[in-house]
């Protein structure tokens, strides 16, 4: 989805390890700053860089994607797996504003997110999904295991509709577009095409595009 970044500036929300941030820049990003709340996970990006060794080394900053610490302006912001551990509508706000306010004119934030459909309650393609109730913003334990059933982690993410995620960034300024997740061609090869046929018409993952309206 982020494309070709070359010469451009990425803003990474909820980096944890940095995985994302690092995809920036192999897509070519000129400057990368990542920013998680989790100093652990933080010191064990900038350990991982420590051992790349790049000549566009990545920023990585403890803070919190609410109130974000960053003053400067990037082409695109991403958020992989962020906003869906927004506990309140309060809280989505406010890591969407943080996302608007580093954003250049016309910027872009990508998000992605489990599907709220399948947070109603669901159980395959290595992703059980619990709802404590269908009220928006209820808890929702996921548990996340392999395809041969083996459980890997589990944690906890909140509720939220459709309309509720597109009213909060169109209220930020936002216009918005969902994708879905795609599977690879090296998935469909391992698993067949009928494996996948429940995930392409309701994929365990969406992707938020969010625009910035001109002014």
């Amino acid at each position: 989805m982020l494309g070709d970044l070359q010469g451009k500036k990425a803003l990474d929300l909820a980096c944890g390890e940095g995985v994302s941030s690092r995809l920036a820049r192999d897509l070519g990003a000129e400057q990368v700053v990542g920013v998680d709340i989790s100093e652990k996970l933080i010191s064990k990006a900038a350990a991982e860089e420590k051992k790349i060794n790049s000549a566009k080394p990545i920023k990585y900053i403890v803070g919190d994607i609410t109130k974000l610490p960053v003053k400067d302006k990037f082409d695109l912001v991403t958020g992989a797996m962020a906003l869906n551990y927004s506990k309140s509508a309060e809280m989505m706000r406010g890591i969407i504003k943080s996302a608007k306010d580093c954003l250049q004119d016309n910027g872009v934030f990508y998000a992605s997110i489990p599907n709220p459909e399948r947070m109603k309650g669901s159980d395959s393609y290595g992703a059980k999904m619990t709802p404590d109730s269908e009220k928006e913003g209820s808890a929702v334990k996921i548990e996340l295991s392999d395809f041969a059933g083996k459980k890997i982690c589990e944690f906890t993410n909140y509720y939220w509709t459709k309309e509720t995620y597109e009213r909060i960034f169109q209220e930020a300024g936002f216009e918005t577009e969902w994708i879905k997740s795609e599977v690879s061609p090296e998935g469909k090869k391992e698993y067949g095409e009928d494996f996948w046929k429940e995930y392409e018409a309701k994929p365990v993952y969406v992707i938020i595009k969010a625009r910035l309206k001109d002014k």
